[in-house]
């Protein structure tokens, strides 16, 4: 680890985070010792607050402010703006730009 002492009990856990609805998925948690099973459900918890926290302080700034104190509608209304170009639904459309494709 390159200099860097890791503790021989700690265990690394793949996970996603999907930027458009700031929700993380673990992965391989079947995998995780159960000696370290509260500190998996203490994880789960946490991610899941700052999920919540993340797109209700969001929510304003894409036109959702409604929605801030509505978890499940605020997701749905994010998964709703999902698209397989990026950043893109996550912008109110008065802040797009366009590129000219012509340069001087």
């Amino acid at each position: 680890a390159q200099g860097m002492d890791i503790p021989d009990d700690t265990h690394f856990l793949p996970a996603l985070h999907n930027t458009t609805t700031d929700e993380v998925q673990l992965f391989d948690t079947e995998a995780v010792p159960p000696a370290l099973g509260a500190t998996l459900a203490a994880l789960r918890n946490a991610l899941q607050t700052a999920g919540q926290r993340a797109r209700a302080e969001r929510a304003p700034s894409l036109g959702l402010a409604h929605l801030a104190q509505d978890a499940p509608a605020l997701e749905s209304s994010l998964r709703d703006r999902c698209d397989p170009n990026g950043a893109w639904p996550t912008t109110p459309p008065s802040s797009w730009r366009r590129a000219s494709a012509h340069r001087a």
